[in-house]
């Protein structure tokens, strides 16, 4: 991972030490984190979630590595396969186009398919998200170009 994954993820994420439901309903805390059925802390500390949040991070660098067939990656295309597996989670990329493009050898075709992910569900229809659209292209420019500056 380089030192350049954490803060641009942090750019996209916000941190809650209040324990709440995300978009799917699940319990989260901190940055993204997801609780544990047995957790059921209501708040975290600053520390506690910049922990968990470096910890979190690292895990999913671990399991998209475990996901890339090629013997030639370079840091920047797994940190933005890192940085949409944080925010979409791993089992996205496991069965994505984005990912057997990729592990086929087929990288412009990979770095196309980050804008397939720019969507979510509003009233059981997709729709673009602003939001989510400006992270794929970041994702993007970083996964093609080694360009980290994208910043909502």
């Amino acid at each position: 991972m380089s030192p350049k994954l954490p803060p641009f993820v942090l750019g996209w994420e916000a941190c809650r030490l209040d324990r709440y439901r995300d978009g799917a309903g699940l319990w989260t805390i901190g940055v993204g984190h997801l609780c544990d059925p047995g957790d059921t802390r209501e708040r975290i500390t600053q520390a506690e979630a910049d922990e968990l949040f470096v910890r979190d991070l690292a895990e999913r660098e671990v399991a998209v590595r475990k996901l890339l067939r090629r013997s030639t990656t370079w840091v920047w295309e797994v940190d933005a396969l890192t940085s949409f597996a944080f925010n979409l989670g791993v089992s996205a990329l496991a069965g994505s186009t984005l990912l057997r493009y990729y592990n086929g050898g087929m990288v412009p075709e990979a770095a196309a398919q980050f804008m397939r992910w720019d969507k979510m569900k509003v009233d059981g229809k997709l729709v673009v998200s602003n939001g989510l659209h400006k992270r794929r292209m970041a994702e993007q420019a970083m996964f093609v170009y080694s360009i980290y500056s994208g910043k909502p």
